[in-house]
């Protein structure tokens, strides 16, 4: 089992959550944890002694943050702008493909993480053309990858007349 235990987790909207919890799930890794809104309630579903510090203690007490990304909320800016400010590295897991500038941009400053993990090739490539001087990883997704060996299971367990839609 991997532990590290300066793990920072900060996220607010439900796709980076579902990403970064699947994440830590798989890769067995213990975390410090800020988050809010949908991903708040994802976290808290999953863990029963979930502990929700705050976005202070989480980049004081880790050395790397993982954050999602949101157009909307500024919370995982102010996490990456906070942990930057402290010399801790950044790394968001993006789970769209689009619109990469704006999710990181307030009040005309671009504020981004030292590196990006996408899980899928095509999204590495549009992210490149649009944020090119920002390392790069193509990570598993752990998430999409249970929901098909479910979305198996069901087929082979029942009998499916028409095709089944995956909406996330």
């Amino acid at each position: 089992m991997k532990t590290y235990n300066d793990i920072g987790i900060v996220s607010h909207d439900a796709g980076g959550a579902n990403i970064i919890l699947n994440f830590l799930i798989f890769e067995k890794i213990n975390f410090n944890i800020f988050c809010k809104g949908p991903a708040k309630t994802i976290f808290k579903s999953y863990f029963k002694n979930f502990e929700n510090m705050s976005l202070k203690d989480v980049v004081n007490k880790s050395s790397i943050i993982i954050t999602g990304s949101s157009i909307k909320s500024n919370l995982e800016l102010s996490a990456i702008s906070m942990a930057k400010s402290k010399k801790k590295y950044c790394i968001t897991f993006l789970e769209s493909w689009g619109n990469f500038k704006k999710k990181f941009t307030r009040n005309n400053n671009l504020i981004l993480p030292d590196e990006f993990w996408v899980s899928n090739k095509k999204e590495y490539e549009l992210l490149r053309q649009e944020i090119p001087n920002i390392k790069c990883i193509i990570k598993p997704n752990y998430q999409l990858n249970i929901l098909k060996k479910e979305i198996k299971l069901y087929i082979k367990n029942h009998i499916v007349k028409k095709n089944i839609l995956y909406i996330c």
